[in-house]
């Protein structure tokens, strides 16, 4: 199932991607040529994630977050709001912007004394994503700062760590979409601080990796020795 999993990530991922880029993109590059190979992409991305989900459906096990956080529902809001956005335009003034509150906050100020960020925020359900994904930030440094590689020295021992930290960055990446889907990449300390902590998962990540393969092939390839079965009998 994890491969599964990692699968579906990657697609959920491709989907934010092109929901941002769309966002991003001018009104005069969104001809009818854009809108068409984009909607045939998002097409063909929905219905991988569609087929993936299917069979995720049929583990018994439904502890994960992709199942505890629906994150099957979040994703097909991003895919729904694509297909809007692809849309042709009506050449009618569109209507006044919603009234915006103005929201400052210093979430992931470190103590070098960073500046704050001013953001038109829409839903301030974003402060308590982000409050929750400053714990999650700690979380990892904690696990991160735990490892001591050289006191593992058994195999089943390094796959638990590595199934412990890729677990604790599920967690954060999952997250991280519904933060990224409010705040589309505005608030720069908040992305500074996400790249920093996924650098930090993919070292440790590799490390492990390679102290993986080379406790495997130290097991593959030591001596075997045939110890005789001592039965009592002296003569032997």
């Amino acid at each position: 199932m994890e491969g599964l999993l990692e699968k579906q990530a990657a697609v959920m991922e491709d989907i934010k991607r092109m929901s941002r880029n769309i966002k991003k993109d001018p009104r005069e590059r969104k001809t009818l040529e854009y809108r068409q190979a984009r909607a045939s992409r998002i097409d063909e991305l929905w219905r991988t994630f569609e087929e993936n989900h299917q069979l995720l459906m049929q583990e018994e096990d439904k502890t994960h977050q992709y199942y505890t956080e629906n994150i099957y529902d979040f994703v097909m809001q991003i895919k729904d709001e694509i297909v809007q956005l692809l849309k042709p335009k009506p050449l009618t003034p569109p209507p006044p912007p919603p009234v915006e509150k103005k929201v400052t906050f210093d979430i992931f100020m470190e103590a070098s004394g960073e500046g704050t960020d001013t953001l038109q925020i829409k839903d301030e359900k974003v402060l308590e994503l982000m409050r929750t994904q400053r714990s999650n930030f700690r979380s990892l440094i904690r696990l991160i700062d735990s490892l001591h590689l050289d006191n593992l020295v058994e195999k089943w021992e390094i796959e638990d760590e590595i199934k412990s930290l890729k677990g604790r960055w599920n967690t954060i990446d999952i997250l991280h979409l519904q933060i990224d889907s409010i705040l589309e990449g505005r608030d720069e300390t908040y992305n500074n601080q996400y790249l920093l902590h996924e650098k930090s998962f993919k070292d440790m990540k590799k490390q492990l990796n390679m102290k993986l393969n080379f406790v495997d092939h130290s097991q593959q390839t030591a001596p075997k020795v045939d110890i005789p079965i001592f039965s009592g009998n002296y003569s032997q």
